[in-house]
């Protein structure tokens, strides 16, 4: 790939809400990037974990500090409680099959996301349990895990005080003030009641015992996001809703709005997954919302594009089954963001951007099926990447995709999910690690299964 065509392509995916930072390609080899390669996968994975485990959550994060991120999971669901693990990659890029790391602590676990909630250098783990002890009969919680130097924290040491049912959730800088926070979706849509979802600041590294903000809307929310929609410099709060509209609460000088700004159209909503990246390279964000219908709503996935959000692809092949993983990927490494979905018991499937259009069946179907809980994506040896500079205003930035923050100025900007903050910062700027041959890694709900990865093919 040359290096022209990714200055060009970047310019637009990496803006902060001003629209006019500048992203450099920053390597002396422009060769050592993979070419464009389609399918970027076998049909088959290339590993497996060998730990039985009902898998929810999955995220790339370096625990250890080695400068190599590992894989993280939560098992649990809604089947039996699991504990957390962490895969701890070697110094030649290889996972193992057994977990280097597990809690003491076991719940029913959802989805989980990483970052450094205290600030003090180290990715913490923050995760949902969406049950308690008494499974449907009881509410769960949220935990943090500390990273204390290298090693996590065998138990958590921060519980919310209150209880519901959360099965995922996400960090971002609500207010610009260089710390992480904690938005939760709430609510469990088998047995019980919707509820309001919420919002945990970060107060001195740790979250508030009392939610800052509660959704004036009760719903049962399945997924999360913090994103900038509107492109105003504050992350406003994204939610997968089963069984009500999928909604966004706009986020006014830091403070969220308490009724949702945006909507999506229907009745028959059943959100299970939601991502976000500019699809179209127009310069706003998109929302990618994966459908359940296991109760009688849409089967199939949607992107909503900015600014409007209006509903601008679908895909074609969900007739019937159960969508839940989704997420946008440049598994190609062309620069244009394209589409990976999974189900239960259903095969990975990956839809084309050519840059123009975003098939709507699938060009690229696993011969395997799954019940796929999360889709992740990841270089795991590091063999295509290459480091990129990045700059624009501040206090908040939102990064290129698939950008692995090496370094920042000022070095106590904070990274949340695909965007950087620090406090009263004017500008901002860094370094990161991106590759054109991620590798793609799935969390399994089949206890007997394991979780599963397919290695990028690098061009062959």
């Amino acid at each position: 790939m040359a290096r022209s065509i990714l200055w060009v392509l970047w310019l637009g995916l990496g803006c902060n809400s001003a629209g006019d930072t500048g992203l450099i390609l920053d390597t002396a080899d422009p060769s050592s990037t993979a070419p464009a390669t389609w399918p970027p996968y076998a049909n088959v994975p290339d590993w497996r974990s060998e730990d039985p485990c009902y898998a929810t959550g999955g995220a790339w994060a370096d625990i250890s500090g080695d400068g190599r991120p590992d894989w993280v999971t939560a098992c649990g669901n809604d089947m039996q409680q699991g504990p957390l693990r962490v895969y701890e990659v070697d110094g030649e890029g290889q996972l193992p099959s057994v977990a280097s790391w597990s809690s003491k602590n076991i719940a029913y676990h959802g989805h989980l996301v990483t970052g450094d909630v205290d600030h003090d250098g180290w990715a913490d783990i923050v995760v949902s349990v969406f049950l308690g002890n008494q499974r449907f009969e009881s509410p769960g919680t949220v935990h943090l895990y500390r990273n204390l130097g290298g090693v996590l924290e065998m138990e958590p040491s921060w519980e919310s005080p209150e209880t519901f049912f959360s099965f995922s959730l996400a960090l971002g800088d609500v207010d610009n003030d260089g710390d992480l926070d904690l938005g939760v979706a709430t609510g469990e849509s088998y047995y019980n009641e919707p509820t309001p979802d919420r919002l945990f600041e970060n107060a001195g590294g740790t979250f508030s015992n009392d939610a800052a903000w509660e959704s004036a809307d009760e719903a049962h929310s399945f997924d999360t996001a913090f994103v900038d929609v509107d492109l105003d410099g504050w992350l406003d709060l994204a939610f997968a809703r089963d069984g009500a509209p999928h909604s966004v609460y706009f986020n006014d000088g830091g403070v969220l709005d308490s009724h949702a700004g945006w909507t999506s159209p229907g009745t028959d909503a059943g959100g299970n997954t939601l991502d976000f990246g500019d699809m179209n390279n127009d310069g706003w964000p998109d929302l990618l919302i994966s459908d359940n219908g296991q109760h009688g709503g849409r089967a199939s996935s949607s992107v909503y594009c900015g600014p409007s959000l209006d509903r601008c692809w679908e895909n074609a092949d969900f007739e019937e089954g159960y969508p839940s993983a989704a997420a946008f990927t440049d598994p190609d490494g062309d620069g244009d963001l394209d589409i990976a979905l999974g189900g239960w018991w259903e095969t990975v499937r990956l839809y084309n951007n050519d840059g123009e259009t975003v098939e709507t069946t699938p060009s690229f179907v696993s011969d395997e099926t799954s019940v796929a809980e999360s889709i992740t994506f990841h270089d795991i040896d590091g063999d295509a990447e290459v480091e990129i500079s990045f700059e624009g205003e501040g206090p908040l930035l939102a990064l290129p995709p698939g950008c692995r923050v090496i370094s920042t100025e000022p070095d106590n900007a904070i990274v949340g999910d695909r965007y950087l903050s620090a406090s009263n910062a004017e500008t901002l700027s860094g370094r990161c690690l991106w590759s054109s041959a991620p590798d793609l890694a799935l969390t399994d709900w089949s206890n007997s299964d394991g979780d599963t990865i397919y290695l990028h093919l690098e061009g062959e």
